[in-house]
């Protein structure tokens, strides 16, 4: 005969799988980029685990929490995304669940790399990659080449990725965008253009992605052609985050806007010149001409 505890445990288990499949299902909606519907999935399962058995199982809550809080972020939803990402650390912290934590923690990683702070978020990467697990490296090492190249550290980026344990697979889609933008800023616009087609392959309009991977494909296209404020506003658009809503530095922008209103008409006899990425220089120039 099972003693209390373990009845109540397995009953717990039991209720709890339906909810862990519908969990499940919430991952593999983010995984196609449908983040608004990852979300709302997710603030049901929430809901639902409000007196449920299953809520009493270790890691069920934390890590709904956990998944919610990245999936709202994406979304642009900061305030509840940070809540709730703050909630699961500290349900992970006290239920003894280490690993967890770390998936909360680089999850804050991406919330403070998406409200603009790409240096904060570096932070974060950073303190983790001694502590995450051989099977959690890749994703970590795509969030910490994302913060480096909205900095500008186009060579370190290309560095960290190439360092990742990479495991081929249709959920590879941010780290091929990745590798979409580094090509594009390196020049090698055949290549980028390439990598976008292969993640339009694996998903389909309804996905943020979709819109992603089309915005990397015009800014190729477009590259050739353009005038050198032209050519650095699209590295600076390439750099910022693969999320729903695209975060670019305010600073930056207004910097560029700046300069276009300076610079003479271009002269369409003359071949234009390579313009340099957004970096130092824009902060420079803002206190120029402010």
């Amino acid at each position: 005969m099972l003693s209390p505890s373990a009845t109540s445990d397995t009953t717990a288990t039991t209720t709890a799988r339906p909810l862990l499949a519908r969990v499940a299902d919430g991952v593999r909606l983010a995984r196609d980029g449908r983040f608004e519907d990852t979300v709302t999935l997710l603030e049901d399962i929430r809901s639902r685990l409000r007196g449920h058995p299953a809520a009493d199982l270790a890691p069920v809550l934390p890590g709904v929490l956990t998944d919610l809080g990245l999936a709202q972020a994406l979304c642009g939803r900061f305030g509840p995304a940070g809540d709730h990402l703050h909630a699961a650390r500290d349900l992970a912290e006290t239920r003894g669940l280490p690993l967890l934590g770390t998936v909360a923690r680089q999850n804050q990683g991406c919330l403070t790399l998406y409200r603009g702070d790409a240096p904060g978020a570096i932070g974060i990467f950073l303190e983790l990659l001694p502590l995450v697990p051989a099977d959690r490296q890749e994703a970590l090492r795509v969030d910490l080449a994302e913060a480096l190249l909205c900095e500008g550290q186009v060579e370190e980026a290309g560095r960290i990725l190439a360092e990742a344990p990479w495991r081929e697979g249709p959920t590879d889609t941010a780290r091929t965008l990745l590798e979409a933008k580094l090509r594009l800023l390196e020049g090698d616009h055949k290549a980028a253009l390439a990598l976008s087609l292969r993640v339009r392959r694996h998903i389909g309009r309804g996905s943020p992605w979709y819109g992603l991977t089309h915005r990397l494909e015009r800014l190729t296209e477009r590259t050739h052609q353009a005038r050198p404020i032209e050519r650095a506003r699209g590295a600076l658009e390439v750099r910022s985050p693969s999320t729903a809503v695209p975060v670019t530095s305010p600073h930056a922008t207004r910097a560029l806007a700046a300069l276009a209103e300076r610079l003479p008409a271009p002269d369409l006899h003359v071949r234009p010149r390579p313009a340099p990425l957004p970096g130092a220089w824009l902060g420079a120039a803002s206190a120029t001409l402010t």
